[in-house]
């Protein structure tokens, strides 16, 4: 268990506020705009949001204190052979993990260059599915037939749209003329 030598470490922790004649240091940013004498006001809303920052940061460091404590304490209890055995399985899981990096940044630059040849844009890679090959080609085609789909839709409704003008059957003004009227035959 981790014992509080000082009362003040919390404190240590939390950020330096140092005020100068011609700047004011909060968080390690200069102001240089703010007058020494004006005080920040914070609204509640901005208060909470700090506040919630700051247990989270405090609870994730805690949280990893506390299993790096915890995962010490299973290594002192072990005896020599199981010690070996759980360092090797932690190297394997590790490796694994790398495996694993590796082969989602390949298929990652696969679907990227398969994307290309299919006349898709290059953004879409952030949507296809990575995680195996079966996955990515399958995840290429669906956005190939939707986005083909929606172009062929898009087509027919401005086809539908436009219509083929007809011949007119009113009467012009050249019908009233006598010589057209007889080359008609009316």
């Amino acid at each position: 268990m981790t014992e509080f030598n000082n009362e003040n470490e919390f404190e240590n922790e939390e950020e330096s506020f140092e005020t100068n004649d011609s700047s004011t240091v909060i968080q390690g940013e200069k102001q240089e705009d703010l007058d020494p004498k004006e005080k920040k006001s914070f609204s509640q809303e901005e208060l909470d949001r700090i506040i919630s920052k700051r247990l989270e940061k405090a609870q994730k460091k805690w949280e990893q204190e506390t299993s790096r404590q915890i995962e010490e304490l299973k290594i002192s209890t072990m005896s020599p052979n199981e010690k070996k055995e759980y360092e090797k399985n932690k190297l394997d899981q590790a490796l694994t993990e790398r495996e694993m990096s590796i082969l989602r940044r390949e298929l990652r630059a696969d679907a990227s260059e398969q994307l290309l040849k299919e006349g898709l844009p290059k953004k879409l890679v952030d949507i296809v599915d990575t995680s195996s090959e079966e996955n990515m080609i399958k995840s290429i085609d669906t956005i190939r037939e939707v986005i083909q789909e929606s172009v062929t839709q898009v087509v027919n409704e401005k086809l539908r749209g436009r219509s083929t003008p007809r011949a007119s059957t009113q009467t012009k003004m050249g019908d009233t003329d006598a010589f057209l009227k007889g080359l008609r035959g009316k």
